[in-house]
């Protein structure tokens, strides 16, 4: 979804000679005139070439930067732009250039962690330019809008059960009396079998006992988490998915709850993203709560910071 939004707007911006004031001559490196002949004449190799030798001479000769990193651009060349835009944000961090190359460099790597500060500083420098070409609708789907970097207390059950989550987020609940299932997602849900990319879902089951058939014995949080585990195992037959792995793992108590957290890297089809998800099974006598954050394994580094923050946020059934 990310990339169809960029990828049809990322070359509406580009470096033009004569979009800012000219360097005083006397710190512009003749090599800029050469770079800016070749990148006219479309020649984004030999422009890269003459830029970079510019740029060797004088390390502020801001229009060398500016070509260098837009010719690097046009030969799909991050790691150049990533360099240009880095020393551009420096120089002149009041202009957009420097901004855009580390956006749209950091975008093309899917490195989303590390293109949402630019994005957004490009977004106070330049609101058209964030506008056209596409980042103000990336930081609303990555949630780093004005709205979605705020948090909002999603509750159900009149609040026995509350999150918080980023306020543009949309809440979906479904409850038959027995088992409550609760999404908190990026996308809005008509139905528990919707599909989101982006969000938490949360299950409560309650009398456990009268469900399934549990010895009294073994109606304790060890042995209900254990088979909690077992029974989504088995329902999941006929629909392995292409990768599962267990990231880590760790044992959790809260608030009279007990049970096993984990992180999960899976793809359910060879051809379809890798998401990553924070699980955990948490038990009490007679009853089963499970949580799941996720997202594809590309935003995690986004997204991650939000999933730790709910998760410490997270108010369970009393």
């Amino acid at each position: 979804m990310l990339r169809s939004i960029i990828l049809c707007s990322v070359l509406a911006v580009g470096f033009t000679s004569n979009a800012y004031a000219q360097q005083p001559a006397a710190s512009r490196p003749t090599e800029v005139d050469s770079a800016i002949v070749a990148f006219n004449a479309k020649d984004y190799a030999k422009a890269k070439e003459w830029a970079q030798k510019a740029v060797r001479v004088n390390d502020q000769a801001r229009e060398g930067w500016e070509i260098l990193g837009f010719a690097a651009q046009s030969l799909d060349d991050a790691p150049t732009m990533i360099a240009a835009g880095e020393k551009l944000s420096k120089l002149v961090p009041g202009e957009r250039n420097g901004w855009y190359l580390l956006s749209i460099a950091y975008f093309k790597q899917s490195r989303f962690d590390k293109a949402v500060e630019p994005m957004k500083q490009l977004c106070v420098v330049d609101p058209s330019t964030c506008k056209t070409s596409g980042i103000e609708k990336i930081l609303y789907a990555l949630s780093q809008d004005s709205l979605g970097v705020l948090d909002s207390t999603f509750s159900c059950l009149d609040g026995k059960i509350s999150i918080t989550l980023p306020r543009t987020w949309n809440s979906f609940v479904r409850d038959d009396g027995k088992t409550l299932n609760w999404f908190v997602t990026l996308e809005p849900m008509q139905s528990d079998s919707d599909v989101f990319s982006v969000g938490g879902s949360f299950r409560w089951v309650r009398e456990i006992t009268s469900s399934f058939l549990i010895e009294e014995k073994n109606n304790n949080a060890t042995f209900l988490v254990s088979f909690w585990d077992q029974f989504i195992e088995a329902q999941m037959k006929g629909f392995t998915p292409h990768m599962r792995k267990i990231v880590d793992s760790s044992a959790i108590t809260v608030n009279g709850w007990s049970g096993m957290r984990r992180t999960i890297d899976f793809q359910f089809r060879e051809n379809t993203p890798v998401q990553r998800r924070t699980e955990a099974i948490l038990a009490r006598k007679g009853e089963v709560f499970t949580y799941t954050f996720e997202c594809t394994g590309t935003n995690w580094a986004v997204y991650e910071p939000r999933f730790k923050k709910a998760i410490s946020s997270l108010q369970l059934p009393q």
